[in-house]
């Protein structure tokens, strides 16, 4: 067990996400450093295909084109994993169950609530007042709106396979389709505010079960670290916790504290996850909304 008041070692997390050469976040496994380079990448890529030309032009076109083609081969094999990773929860699950007993969900009774308290409060109060104050719609006609690819969020555990329903209902809602497709389809890939909410608030809990004192600038530190994990996942079921071993690194938790944590929330994950999932999709929806009123103050200053 950790000693009390154990501090973390915030600065050392910071700075693991800024690699000492290229292919140290690969050697490492620094999954969050080897978004920050892709990021990085992606944007010298297209700064160069719009200002070069010629021989130049058609080399930057096709190393595009191999790295597109990376990208799809290596989301063929994310597709295998998925289909193996209900097998896993269900081993850590037994695992967890076999050891502790039932009584582990009573135990993490306190923990379930507040988290789920946390994304209601996001998902039904912050996200319909943003939208009435910044969208220019009424919160009961949000929440009337984007219901069906909430509920389906919440059902399918995935906000990549909600995206057809999400357009759906954003079409319904007279969004205009530039704005809808933007903030849908990039945001299933970035804005995933259920996700970072879940990681923070997981972190915080278990910081505070192990008696670590969490100053201000640590917790700042767990909470950039979880959005910059957030942007580089994919919408599929139970991303939050894959990545939570990743935030939990970067973050100062030791090895000892990552490997008992997993067991120990992977019981009651699956409620969880869904509920992400549903605010993620929320999320997406207000994003959508927001850039069509400010589409529409644009076209009307524009005249």
């Amino acid at each position: 067990m950790l000693p009390e008041k154990t501090k973390l070692d915030w600065i050392q997390g910071l700075s693991g996400l800024f690699p000492q050469h290229l292919f140290d976040p690969i050697q490492t496994g620094n999954i969050l450093a080897t978004v920050i380079l892709a990021v990085l990448a992606g944007m010298a890529v297209r700064s160069l295909s719009s200002s070069t030309t010629g021989e130049e032009k058609r080399a930057v076109d096709l190393m595009a084109s191999a790295l597109t083609g990376g990208f799809l081969m290596f989301s063929r094999i994310l597709r295998f994993a998925i289909r193996l990773a209900p097998l896993a929860i269900l081993a850590l699950v037994t695992q967890a169950v076999g050891k502790l007993g039932l009584g582990i969900f009573l135990d993490l009774s306190d923990y379930l609530l507040i988290v789920m308290l946390g994304l209601v409060l996001q998902g039904l109060i912050y996200y319909p007042l943003a939208a009435f104050v910044a969208g220019g719609r009424s919160p009961i006609a949000f929440l009337r709106g984007a219901s069906e690819a909430a509920w389906t969020g919440f059902a399918v555990n995935s906000s990549l396979a909600t995206v057809p329903v999400s357009l759906k209902c954003l079409q319904l809602m007279k969004v205009d389709d530039q704005a809808a497709r933007i903030a849908v389809c990039g945001g299933t890939n970035f804005n995933n505010d259920g996700v970072v909410l879940y990681e923070v608030m997981t972190a915080l809990f278990l910081g505070q079960a192990m008696g670590m004192a969490l100053d201000i600038p640590q917790q700042l530190v767990i909470a950039s670290t979880s959005i910059i994990a957030a942007a580089g996942i994919a919408g599929v079921p139970e991303a939050g916790l894959v990545i939570l071993p990743i935030v939990l690194a970067n973050s100062g938790f030791s090895e000892a504290v990552i490997a008992a944590a997993i067991p120990l929330v992977s019981p009651i994950d699956w409620i969880l996850a869904r509920c992400r999932s549903g605010v993620n999709v929320l999320g997406d929806i207000l994003g959508a909304t927001i850039l069509s009123r400010w589409n529409q103050r644009s076209d009307t200053l524009s005249r």
